[in-house]
């Protein structure tokens, strides 16, 4: 698997929202990709890949600015056959990528890893650069019962980090309120439709990717 973003100076992959459960873990994103000029930016292309199924377990995604040229896949280069990394390889081959190349990562960059752990259970974790002490920080989520029967992840552009709670509450009633897996698949990329609606760098077409 190679993927490697190779217009503009700095790349902008925008908007994802993960989502975990007791049997399933989806990740749902746009597909804009905008280059960054000083403080204006350009539309590249709407149907670039910002998350990927690594293998039936491991799904992966990345949001943030991105040199040219730069592999995205990269943290999982150490690994010549993905068939076998499981969920807490891949979180630990994020982890140390980021830690060995975190003076080089402009802020911001998130990284999420999700999908089916060894022991069946479902999970997402959120990677990044802390750039005040520069170290590599994780945030896990995942199911709650009874408070909550899904963990939900939500990478946003900058401006609109400070509503991460409303568009998760969103998202929260798109899962109790659908009867379906793909009832909330649908109901979900209609929240990043209303992403789309607030910032330009996050554009209308939407991918979709699971593992159960």
């Amino acid at each position: 698997m190679f993927y490697k973003i190779d217009n503009g100076v700095l790349n902008r992959l925008s908007a994802i929202i993960g989502i975990c459960g007791e049997n399933f873990c989806s990740f749902i994103a746009d597909t804009r990709l905008t280059a960054n000029f000083a403080e204006d930016h350009k539309t590249i292309s709407d149907t670039t890949q910002k998350i990927f199924k690594i293998n039936e377990c491991v799904l992966f995604g990345m949001t943030g600015l991105f040199r040219a040229g730069e592999k995205v896949l990269a943290p999982f280069d150490i690994y010549q056959d993905h068939s076998v990394i499981t969920l807490r390889m891949a979180y630990k081959a994020v982890i140390d990528y980021i830690e060995k190349n975190k003076y080089e990562m402009l802020p911001p960059r998130n990284y999420l890893i999700g999908g089916k752990d060894n022991k069946g259970k479902f999970c997402i974790y959120e990677a990044q650069v802390n750039f005040n002490t520069y170290e590599a920080e994780a945030i896990l989520r995942i199911p709650e019962p009874p408070t909550t029967n899904y963990g939900i992840s939500c990478s946003l552009p900058p401006k609109l980090c400070s509503r991460s709670d409303e568009f998760v509450g969103m998202v929260g009633n798109c899962v109790t309120s659908s009867n379906t897996h793909g009832e909330m698949i649908e109901k979900v990329s209609g929240v990043i439709g209303k992403i789309a609606e607030l910032d330009d760098t996050v554009g209308g077409n939407v991918s979709a990717l699971s593992v159960f």
